[in-house]
């Protein structure tokens, strides 16, 4: 069942225009990349460690998530032909939400989608470590954040996986309970003005 996100630190301050930058695109999109090429891909990625998180499932176990390093202008690279997020590995029983999936390591790879009637949106797939596709993940939601501010964040500017809802919320390093929640991989980050710019991919854990 989809659940609504719910924005992992919200605040009065924080303004949302969702509809307010339109898209159009034209011409013959090309295949999507086959689960192998995926799998090629990820064995070359490089992963930021240091923003990886750790949420408990319903039962004993665990789901660590590890984002990959910053990629300039991440949508764009995400439209055009497809982008990684991030890996992650289940100890143990995995969280309701990926009860489909066994002890291991997998990756998630964004895809944007193109039906007819004008129907798009963004998908991902869940590929294996032997280049199988485990299942399909709809309703992810692609985010630019804008935030004003005076000095720097140091912690912006590093990639990072935060991972909330169901009332829970988790910065990068701590544990909070999974099986209903939202991954948010932050992918791009660039520093403007009298703040910074930031690129994120919101998924849903179930």
């Amino acid at each position: 069942m989809m659940h609504a996100y719910s924005d992992p630190a919200p605040h009065p301050q924080v303004r949302r225009y969702p509809d307010k930058i339109g898209l159009t695109v034209s011409g013959e999109r090309p295949d999507p990349k086959s689960s192998n090429e995926i799998l090629a891909i990820a064995e070359e990625t490089e992963f930021f460690e240091e923003g990886r998180s750790v949420r408990q499932s319903d039962e004993p176990g665990a789901i660590e998530y590890t984002p990959r390093t910053f990629v300039p202008n991440a949508i764009r690279e995400a439209f055009f032909s497809g982008l990684l997020l991030y890996k992650f590995s289940i100890a143990g029983a995995p969280p309701s939400g990926l009860s489909q999936l066994s002890s291991g390591t997998y990756y998630l790879f964004l895809d944007f989608a193109e039906g007819p009637d004008q129907d798009a949106r963004w998908i991902g797939r869940i590929v294996n470590t032997r280049g199988g596709v485990e299942c399909v993940v709809p309703n992810i939601e692609v985010k630019e954040r804008v935030e004003f501010h005076e000095e720097h964040i140091e912690e912006h500017g590093k990639p990072r996986i935060v991972t909330h809802g169901a009332g829970l919320s988790d910065i990068a390093g701590a544990t909070a309970a999974a099986g209903s929640g939202w991954v948010d991989v932050h992918l791009h980050w660039e520093a403007l003005g009298a703040g910074c710019w930031t690129q994120t991919v919101c998924i849903p854990e179930t």
